[in-house]
């Protein structure tokens, strides 16, 4: 007997919005890789200019390409601003290869920019848009990928199914995407789609909401000048401070995960997923309340 396949989520209904950013999406992500391919490949080429091979130990590894990518941006720059780049540290048949990946990045950047745009117009189609654009730090953009990652979100039946989706979820009691550092690259990818994970939507989501929300909704301790203390080495003169509602909800998970004992930064990325969780959560509540809107009234009894 053959096994009935089941979609991972319902396709949505054709020529609507959320079916046209999915398709966009499909295609942002297209350029993102080729964006990334540009620029890892040359790195690549100047590292190794630099004599770098698998067979040095990974700090040096690590700083040489540090030191490739910087080459990079600095031709690139020359490039944008019409100069010519001189440097002995490269080749300058190096220095030509740069520009030319550079020319031809710059038309993944246009196509890229161009898809966004219209995926920006598209997702103030949704009727949830007035909802999500009182939300300090999410803006069409944001709601137009994390739609397009997740389909319609009716579809979903909880929140926790949603969080799952977008990479969000706690199973066997620990973090969806967290598995044992040992694992090969082959087992590593297994066990992800074991548990339903994809590192590559869940890097969308921690990029909209985990990273850019967070930033509109929480401002860090500032000196004086307005400046990180950290950085300055000057006093605190405003204390970190919520901006918005999901940024109180931050603020409280983090001084939470400290008190039981977490580090600074294992307090700091559980508070903004935790962040993150609230909001999926609030934006499922919210569009599913507009749908129960819509539905029908029953008809009065004769």
């Amino acid at each position: 007997m053959k096994t009935a396949i089941v979609p991972i989520r319902p396709a949505p209904e054709p020529g609507s919005p959320i079916a046209a950013l999915m398709e966009m999406q499909s295609l942002r992500r297209h350029c993102i890789r080729s964006q990334s391919r540009c620029d890892r490949s040359i790195e690549a080429l100047v590292a190794r200019s630099f004599g770098y091979h698998t067979g040095l130990p990974e700090a040096e590894r690590k700083k040489i390409f540090k030191v490739a990518r910087a080459l990079r941006l600095t031709v690139e720059t020359n490039a944008k601003a019409g100069r010519p780049t001189s440097d002995p540290r490269i080749p300058s048949q190096v220095v030509n290869i740069i520009e030319t990946s550079y020319v031809a990045r710059a038309q993944w950047d246009r196509l890229r920019a161009n898809i966004e745009s219209q995926m920006a117009v598209t997702a103030r189609q949704l009727d949830i848009w007035p909802w999500v654009k009182t939300v300090r730090g999410v803006a069409e953009l944001g709601l137009a990928v994390i739609v397009a990652e997740a389909g319609d979100i009716t579809s979903y039946s909880g929140p926790a199914k949603l969080w799952k989706r977008l990479g969000l979820a706690c199973m066997d009691g620990i973090r969806q995407g967290r598995v044992p550092p040992d694992l090969s690259r082959e087992n590593r990818a297994e066990e992800w789609k074991r548990r339903g994970y994809n590192p590559a939507r869940r890097a969308e989501v921690w990029a909209f909401l985990d990273d850019t929300m967070f930033r509109a909704q929480w401002r860090g301790d500032r000196d004086e000048d307005g400046k990180q203390p950290a950085k300055t080495g000057k006093p605190v003169a405003v204390p970190a401070h919520a901006l918005g509602t999901f940024g109180a909800v931050y603020g409280e998970r983090k001084a939470w995960n400290l008190a039981r004992g977490l580090g600074p930064k294992h307090a700091d990325n559980e508070a903004r997923r935790f962040m993150a969780k609230r909001f999926v959560r609030d934006l499922w509540i919210a569009w599913r309340d507009l749908e129960i809107k819509r539905l029908p009234m029953p008809a009065e009894a004769a």
